[in-house]
């Protein structure tokens, strides 16, 4: 039987101050003539002006210090983007993925609008439940400095939130010694997932966001910070694209410790079994909604 995926973290992350991200105005140029070269002269240049000039590539360089670095113990990476990037210099995920200790496998979810972070989830569900991977890190990402493409709305501010799942994995007795304490036992599984497409005739006229496509995410963040062991479900909608997706989390308890040296469920291929025991930076609910 396939051992249940829990949350083991859910935190937002926001921009570097102002001045020092790593992506400058020349950036944003070099971007704008590469552009120029494809599909002509640009109407609008003003986009080079506005917005935090944050990119990608800064906010996975935060977020990289928010897992822990190298020594994360996150073995599957999916970065998300429901909007492009503001300059095309650096792919995020690689990156990210370096700066992880290269460890990660690496998958790129993009331009799913809402439905975006719900297939990360359900690919990363699918992959721990199937022995694959012990723990995934879905970021999502969107930034407010965009190119002049149509369709695509400013968001109202530039950040990101981290979701982490792992397998779950029963809490050791204290004074045993692992560390893995609360980390590997009771918290929150993932007990339902739905990324459904709507029939065009089940579609609303699309309305505005302004909370961007990570609104429902960062009020996630603050209900989990505020009750973190209480359950948690997650919702959103894309008229345009015509999805409607859903997560809930719901408390589990931990199970019996199973014996020294079995195998996980579920993963006997991949050796012992072993709880978990990086832990992660701790925030509190302030520090995650800025």
């Amino acid at each position: 039987m396939a051992p249940p995926v829990r949350l083991e973290r859910l935190t937002a992350v926001g921009p570097p101050p102002a001045g020092h991200g790593g992506t400058t105005a020349a950036d944003l140029e070099e971007y704008a003539r590469d552009l120029e070269t494809v599909y002509g002269p640009l109407p609008d240049r003003t986009w080079l002006e506005r917005g935090e000039r944050v990119s990608y590539a800064d906010l996975v360089t935060a977020v990289a210090g928010v897992l822990g670095g190298p020594d994360s113990g996150v073995d599957l990476l999916f970065t998300v983007t429901p909007v492009p990037d503001c300059q095309a210099r650096v792919l995020p995920g690689c990156l990210l993925a370096e700066l992880l200790g290269g460890r990660p496998q690496v998958a790129g979810v993009n331009d799913q609008g809402a439905a975006g972070a719900f297939t990360a989830l359900r690919l990363a569900r699918g992959r721990i439940a199937g022995g694959e991977a012990r723990r995934a890190a879905v970021v999502v990402m969107e930034q407010s400095t965009l190119p002049p493409e149509p369709g695509y709305a400013l968001p109202p501010r530039t950040g990101a939130v981290v979701v982490v799942v792992g397998a779950a994995v029963a809490a050791e007795p204290p004074g045993t010694g692992s560390g893995a304490g609360p980390a590997a036992g009771p918290g929150l599984r993932l007990a339902e997932l739905t990324v459904r497409r709507l029939p065009a005739a089940d579609r609303r006229p699309a309305r505005p966001r302004p909370g961007g496509w990570l609104g429902p995410w960062y009020e996630a963040v603050l209900r989990h910070a505020a009750r973190p062991g209480a359950e948690l479900a997650v919702a959103d909608r894309d008229e345009d694209l015509g999805y409607a997706c859903r997560a809930l989390f719901t408390p589990v308890a931990a199970g019996p410790q199973p014996p020294a040296g079995a195998p996980a469920p579920g993963g006997a291929a991949h050796g012992p079994a072993h709880p978990l025991t990086t832990p992660f930076p701790q925030q509190t609910a302030q520090e995650a909604w800025t």
